[in-house]
Formats: structure tokens, C-alpha cells, sequence
């Protein structure tokens, strides 16, 4: 055989070697992305499942990592420390990170009003969320209700959140 052959089979070779570690570590998986608005319920122990919207959307200078989320819920009427807190329908704002392949964890705050609209409280939820498909997510929730400014939640609750994309839907011509 001659060098020149020698060179071209070693070559081929060392391409060979090195592509099977390379092939066998990539996920066939798909990967999705959560930009884009969604509409989803969640079902919290002790509460009825409500319905929610969030808006995730990516930092420009990390697409597909993290950035901000809106989400516009209500939870309704919760029993406060002194009185009834109102949730309302104002949105809660917060971030979202990815942390594996499909699956991102997020905070969100909201403030949360007195029957006569007054802020006197804020919500926190936080959690992660999977994308199934890339129209579809599944994830669990938290939540922790504070009165005032006060650091120590006085109600929390966990649960489950099921979403799916808004689709933009044509005019039929």
C-alpha cells in the first residue's frame, strides 16, 4: 500500500472513531422551545383548577435559555391574615430558565389586593414546566401568599399545570 493510500485509510479511520462517541452522545429527542404565548389550567391542592396564560419570551442575548414570563391568572378570593385577598386578574411577572434538555424552571410574582383594591400582599409562583410537543407543556407549580411585607408565606399550596400553545387561526377566505 502506499503512503498516500496509508494516509487516506488512517484518516478515514480516525473520522470513523471519533463520529460513533459524537453520534451516540447527540438526543434524537426534539428539542422545543416555550416563546410564544400559552393557555393552560392548573389544579392546586385545596382550590378549584383555574385557568391561566403565560408569555414566555427569550433575552435576545440567549435565545432558547432563559428570559422573561408573563402569567395572567387568578386564584380568586384566598383567605388572608385580615381578610380576604383578591388576587384580581393583574398579571404576575418573572423569569424562566431552561435547565435540561425540554424542561425550564420559572418564578413569577404578583401583588394581591384587600376586597377594596388596596395592595396589601404579594403571591409568589415558582416551578418547572416540560415541553412534550411543541404546542403542548406539563409541569408542576408552587405557590406561597404573603401578607404586607412580611417574609414568612402565611398559606402555600403545590400542583400541577397542563398548557398548550395559542395557535394563530386563519380568516377562512
Amino acid at each position: 500500500m502506499t503512503r498516500k493510500r496509508m494516509l487516506q485509510v488512517a484518516m478515514i479511520v480516525a473520522c470513523a472513531v471519533t463520529s460513533v462517541p459524537a453520534l451516540s452522545a447527540q438526543d434524537g429527542e426534539p428539542s422545543y422551545s416555550l416563546d410564544g404565548a400559552w393557555f393552560g389550567w392548573a389544579t392546586i391542592e385545596g382550590l378549584q383548577p383555574f385557568p391561566f396564560m403565560d408569555i414566555y419570551s427569550s433575552d435576545s442575548g440567549n435565545p432558547g435559555r432563559s428570559g422573561p414570563v408573563l402569567c395572567t391568572l387568578s386564584t380568586g378570593v384566598i383567605p388572608g391574615p385580615v381578610g380576604p385577598l383578591v388576587s384580581g386578574t393583574q398579571s404576575a411577572h418573572g423569569n424562566w430558565i431552561r435547565v435540561a434538555k425540554n424542561k425550564f424552571a420559572f418564578t413569577a410574582w404578583k401583588i394581591l389586593l384587600n376586597e377594596a383594591g388596596q395592595p396589601v400582599g404579594m403571591a409568589k409562583f415558582w416551578g418547572s414546566v416540560t415541553a412534550k410537543a411543541s404546542d403542548t407543556f406539563t409541569g408542576t407549580v408552587n405557590a406561597a401568599f404573603y401578607y404586607g411585607q412580611s417574609e414568612s408565606a402565611f398559606a402555600t399550596f403545590k400542583g400541577t399545570t397542563v398548557s398548550h400553545r395559542i395557535m394563530v387561526e386563519l380568516e377562512a377566505q
